[in-house]
């Protein structure tokens, strides 16, 4: 039997520090050695060469955690259907997941887009289980545990023009800042009903601790983002609270981490991207830290959030203001923010993901509505209510289950996720209905002769009809807007 072993040693040879390696082979029991000599210049130039062919990325992988009550809401969601709602639970992780990424796609750190990659998920399907969940005795073992790691003091501060709420320890001591985002337009709107509450600044506390205590069974990440149905309340009690996060503890394990009130769809994705910036090092547009930007301009760093029938208004909510920009990238240059930095070779493939699955092809309006108001509802069939504009910009939702009238309901922001259909080869993209690429390509006419003999106003017409559709596809996908 042959037998091939390669041995490999370094030896630094004389005074010009010139480094031999040495190869030794062993083949049907004879020992064959070689001496390669690599010298300073040589050395230097493996390195340019390594150097030249890596990049460094920005990345950030993030792991999605729903609770026990998020799975309750999709188990009454699937009529107390186990195996559907653990199956739904995790696609609509993974849609909140996709639709603050593609708001992420949307930033500039420099001359770097921050990509957030998916680390996976774990769902709650036991009480016991639950992140936000403590037995009494836990509860004391939890409280003291956080005076003995944070080192509290009696000291508090809450200014209720930025929301922050920071605990100051004595001099050298570590110093934790939290910052929550309030959505006072959202909360007279918002009709879901919250049946559970918890002070938010108690929430991420149990989430920090649960994450450290169960890491090693949790998928690798550098942020986590819990989603709940729990109603996220100040220390004052006011139910106004949608979110919560550490400010500027990006990688740092436990602390690297958000509280994300489950309001609906594309709404909690938001407040998971705007969580996610807080994590990263930004504050709230107007506070102290970055009074140069207006919290009025609705940008994601924004005190508040809100629909706009202004386009760049709305769109804003899907941006970061300069300040945000500054002091994420201002944060990014501690060694504690490493874990987002690295580097890739340039001669790896890139895989091209333009059509990649968007949220709303995995989660339909009437989904998004039954997420936002509970398992009766869908989306709204009243024309009246939307003035003329789609779904994308406002989802309506009306209850199936009251017949007596047809009155619809909304958030006061509420757009549909990216990819959700809005007319024929039509979907949503950043609150617009737009073609859909992926139908463009797989639509033909079935006879083109006779499809572009109509008119443009003929053409609106006929193409309402399905069997019309069917023949005239690439013609009616070109002419119909909606």
């Amino acid at each position: 039997m042959k037998h091939l072993i390669f041995i490999f040693s370094i030896l630094i040879i004389g005074a010009d520090t010139a480094v031999s390696l040495i190869k030794k082979r062993v083949h049907d029991g004879l020992k064959f050695s070689r001496i390669v000599k690599y010298t300073n210049e040589t050395i230097v130039d493996m390195k340019q060469n390594l150097n030249a062919n890596m990049t460094q990325e920005l990345s950030l992988d993030v792991l999605f955690v729903a609770d026990f009550s998020t799975y309750q809401a999709f188990l009454e969601m699937t009529n107390g259907d186990v195996g559907s709602a653990q199956h739904y639970v995790n696609i609509y992780l993974g849609a909140i997941f996709e639709q603050t990424k593609l708001i992420y796609e949307n930033f500039k750190f420099g001359d770097k887009t921050l990509k957030l990659t998916f680390s996976g998920t774990f769902t709650a399907y036991r009480e016991e289980d639950c992140p936000l969940w403590l037995s009494w005795q836990e509860e004391l073992e939890a409280d003291k545990e956080l005076l003995d790691e944070f080192d509290y003091d009696n000291s508090t501060e809450f200014s209720n023009s930025t929301d922050v709420f920071a605990t100051n320890g004595t001099s050298g001591q570590k110093f934790n800042s939290y910052v929550d985002v309030t959505l006072d337009e959202l909360q007279e709107a918002n009709t879901t009903d919250m049946t559970l509450q918890i002070d938010s600044k108690k929430a991420i506390d149990k989430f920090t601790l649960w994450i450290k205590k169960y890491a090693e069974f949790l998928p690798k990440h550098e942020h986590a983002v819990l989603i709940t149905k729990f109603d996220l309340v100040t220390v004052n009690g006011h139910s106004a609270t949608q979110g919560m996060a550490y400010v500027g503890h990006i990688c740092q394990l436990g602390e690297s981490s958000s509280v994300v009130e489950d309001i609906g769809a594309s709404l909690t994705a938001l407040i998971a991207a705007h969580e996610i910036g807080h994590s990263l090092g930004a504050f709230h547009d107007g506070s102290s830290e970055a009074k140069d930007c207006d919290s009025n301009d609705n940008y994601l760093l924004a005190t508040s959030v809100s629909g706009s029938s202004n386009r760049e208004t709305f769109l804003n909510s899907r941006r970061m203001s300069n300040c945000s920009i500054e002091s994420i990238m201002k944060n990014l240059r501690n060694p504690s923010a490493s874990c987002i930095k690295k580097w890739k070779s340039k001669s790896e493939k890139k895989v091209h993901k333009e059509f990649a699955k968007k949220p709303g092809e995995s989660i339909t309006i009437m989904q998004q509505c039954q997420i936002s108001f509970g398992p009766t509802y869908g989306n709204c069939l009243n024309l009246g209510y939307y003035h003329g504009k789609s779904i994308c910009e406002r989802v309506w939702c009306s209850n199936r289950n009251d017949k007596s009238n047809d009155q619809c309901t909304t958030l006061n922001y509420f757009p549909a996720f990216d990819g959700t259909e809005c007319g024929y080869n039509m979907w949503c993209i950043e609150g617009e209905c737009v073609r859909n690429p992926k139908k463009w390509l797989d639509c033909k006419d079935l006879n083109a002769k006779t499809c572009t003999r109509y008119s443009a106003s003929k053409l609106k017409h006929f193409c309402k009809s399905k069997a019309f559709r069917e023949i005239c596809c690439r013609t009616c996908a070109k002419k119909v807007k909606s």
